[in-house]
């Protein structure tokens, strides 16, 4: 229980905490109305390839259980049966034909093809569907997919941060070390990285650029922001 209001402490940073904590406990028997789903907006990480920002939402999860919850993505490829992927659960499991239509329809802010052409995308709806159960959001996106996601004013409140390495040579490391990569999209990836990291100096436009050389201290810096 004191670890749900620390988070929620912690997302919502209240001008008045005694005000907040009385609500915030009085309504913990409460049941959920849809019209509260207004109070609720996404928490966004986005940063360069291979830093780490799934790995950090993972850790978030974890610690504030019940809290957060990553939107459930639509993907064109087939279910893989090897890891028992269910439609629904694991992927929204559909036609190349009609992601692409619902892309050109302005429904997705993030997606992007795999090695064999498959296209994986987030939409706005999978997003609505967390808020809607009353849970945050919690968003890893690449910083392109951000910025489509920040000029579409859909969610004008939403919290923005910014993982980055402490230096461009601990990237390289951890994208070879994942073993998913060739030297030219290393490469590419890399230089896309200096691009992202000059972004991050935007200002106005993240609450809080984390450093994530250690993954407990970007833990704890996430928890600030």
């Amino acid at each position: 229980m004191l670890n749900d209001f620390m988070c929620a402490t912690l997302l919502e940073k209240p001008e008045n905490i005694f005000e907040f904590a009385r609500a915030h406990f009085s309504g913990l028997q409460a049941e959920f109305r849809p019209q509260d789903a207004g109070t609720l907006v996404p928490l966004v990480i986005t940063g360069p390839p291979g830093v780490g920002k799934k790995t950090l939402i993972s850790r978030l999860r974890k610690i504030c259980p019940g809290q957060f919850e990553n939107p459930i993505p639509h993907t064109s490829r087939e279910p893989i049966e090897a890891l028992g992927e269910k439609d629904g659960e694991d992927a929204y499991f559909v036609t190349d034909e009609r992601l692409t239509t619902d892309i050109e329809n302005g429904k997705f802010f993030h997606y992007e093809p795999d090695e064999n052409g498959a296209i994986t995308g987030i939409s706005y709806q999978a997003v609505d569907d967390i808020i809607a159960k009353g849970r945050v959001p919690v968003l890893s996106v690449p910083v392109n997919s951000f910025k489509l996601l920040l000029a579409s004013r859909h969610y004008p409140t939403m919290q923005n941060v910014f993982l980055r390495p402490h230096e461009v040579d601990a990237l390289e490391g951890r994208l070879k070390e994942r073993g998913t990569d060739t030297e030219e999209q290393i490469t590419n990836k890399l230089f896309r990285a200096e691009g992202d990291m000059a972004y991050s100096k935007t200002e106005g436009v993240f609450a809080r650029v984390i450093v994530n050389a250690v993954v407990d201290n970007a833990l704890a810096e996430l928890k600030e922001s």
